[in-house]
């Protein structure tokens, strides 16, 4: 059986929260649902649950950009926690800022609630990369893969087994489920993703992915 995580949604709107945890308690792989309507209230529940393994994060909660300083909070302050971003906005901006800030995903609020579940438990399994349909191949690269990023990596230098990595991540494949397809362990796929960072000298597989894109290296579905 796979192994089950609490999460914590974060939003101010009350009847949005309850659609989110009607989502969530169909889910198999959630076992424990937390909630909070700002900042302060989601640091609190965190500070007293260390057992929350993602958290699902609006972008606007008191103030319009609210969740992103939550985001850098959460990152310095309870690592451990991955972040989703589940938000009306879908511009470039705020997409850039909150995959900077340390979200590991960035998803429309109007997506379907199946997509929602199941790009939170990519994050929540390991994968560093999930759009939905909220962010276009040209978009990532004009976002992630400039000209300076283009000239940075060295491509010669990774291996079929990570270009594999690389491809699945961009497809939104977490950790478990690249190494199901790959037929290894989760941590041979985290000690790829290391490798490729250190390899391509980006700080995260984002970046990388970006860049692999930007080279013609692995494909990016629209």
């Amino acid at each position: 059986m796979a192994q089950t995580k609490k999460i914590l949604l974060v939003d101010d709107s009350q009847i949005f929260l309850m659609g989110l945890r009607m989502a969530f308690q169909a889910a198999d792989w959630v076992d424990g649902i937390y909630e909070a309507r700002n900042s302060d209230q989601a640091l609190k529940m965190l500070e007293q649950n260390d057992d929350i393994s993602l958290a699902i994060i609006d972008v606007c909660l008191e103030k319009r950009a609210d969740g992103l300083e939550l985001i850098r909070q959460i990152k310095d302050k309870h690592p451990v926690v991955k972040t989703l971003v589940l938000s009306q906005y879908k511009n470039p901006d705020f997409i850039c800022r909150a995959i900077v800030s340390g979200a590991y995903a960035y998803i429309a609020k109007d997506s379907e609630a199946d997509v929602i579940v199941s790009a939170s438990k990519n994050v929540a399994d390991g994968c560093c990369i999930f759009f939905g349909d909220t962010i276009s191949k040209d978009l990532l690269t004009r976002l992630f893969g400039n000209a300076d990023n283009i000239k940075a990596g060295k491509p010669h230098q990774l291996s079929v087994q990570e270009l594999a990595v690389l491809q699945y991540a961009a497809s939104g494949y977490g950790n478990s489920q690249i190494a199901a397809v790959m037929n290894i362990s989760s941590n041979t796929v985290e000690s790829y993703k290391e490798r490729i960072k250190n390899k391509l000298g980006y700080d995260t597989i984002i970046e990388c992915v970006a860049f692999a894109v930007s080279n013609g290296l692995i494909g990016f579905k629209d």
